[in-house]
């Protein structure tokens, strides 16, 4: 397989994995709505719990696909990487060809749009290894703060929303005992559960901003140095990765808006 098509095939999965991702912030916000409807009018009656157990479900399974496949794009995204800064060989796309569909194999034998490397530093020297990951660590310190600012206000917004539901429905609860308002409150509680996930979403893509501003200042003091270990630029690879492994996958609308701006930092800067 040429470097362009492995490229193309690195592109199309994370396309894929960022689709993924999507639909589970679709569902959430569904859930999150057929919720509130469910709490302050009766408009839904007795077929809101179906209504949400059957989003749940749907969340679960487009959650699980998700990850199988995210897994699949990293372990690929990863060798492509030390194969364009330490020239490794690239095994991982053996896993990935079996699970296109016929319309991904034609679109990765047609299409060559995205063909062409990562890095500004394309050779398999370990002083470019460091540029790249430099490179590398820079973008997803930039993207990861832009990602964590805004899921912090949709966390304070829908966070903000649900404690309001949770007294709406407790205050409910004591002027009338009727089984409808008590489901109320079980919504109103699976509300701020629900809230606790945004939190734990802000929290990766804040801890992904902090992990891979650590790892730009390290690539910097090595390239400082003169450094010329090979060892080093794998340790500082493989530390870079396990920190973007833990963090949720920044979503495609940031990058889209964020990378002319980027684009025009980093080279004027580097």
């Amino acid at each position: 397989m040429t470097s362009n098509k492995m490229r193309n095939l690195d592109w199309l999965y994370r396309t894929k994995s960022q689709n993924r991702f999507l639909a589970i912030m679709i569902f959430k916000f569904l859930f999150f709505i057929f919720g509130l409807i469910a709490i302050f009018s009766q408009v839904l009656g007795s077929n809101s719990a179906p209504i949400l157990i059957f989003l749940y479900v749907v969340m679960e399974v487009v959650s699980a696909s998700y990850n199988k496949t995210r897994n699949l794009w990293e372990s690929f995204h990863r060798e492509l990487e030390l194969s364009e800064s330490l020239g490794l060989p690239i095994n991982k796309h053996i896993d990935i060809l079996p699970c296109l569909s016929k319309n991904e194999k034609t679109n990765l034998d047609m299409d060559d749009s995205y063909g062409t490397s990562y890095f500004a530093n394309n050779t398999s020297s370990v002083s470019d290894s460091f540029k790249n990951t430099l490179e590398s660590s820079w973008w997803s310190k930039h993207l990861a703060q832009s990602t964590s600012t805004l899921y912090m206000a949709i966390t304070i917004c829908i966070g903000t929303i649900s404690l309001i539901a949770v007294f709406y429905s407790i205050q409910h609860l004591n002027d009338s005992k009727d089984l409808q308002t008590a489901a109320k409150v079980v919504v109103s509680f699976i509300f701020m559960i629900f809230s606790m996930d945004f939190i734990k979403l802000w929290y990766g893509f804040h801890s992904f901003y902090v992990g891979s501003e650590k790892i730009e200042n390290k690539s910097r003091d090595y390239i400082a140095s003169g450094c010329e270990d090979k060892l080093d630029a794998y340790s500082l690879w493989v530390e870079y990765q396990f920190i973007r492994a833990q963090a949720p996958l920044i979503p495609q609308l940031i990058w889209k808006l964020k990378k002319d701006r980027l684009n025009e930092i980093w080279q004027s800067t580097h």
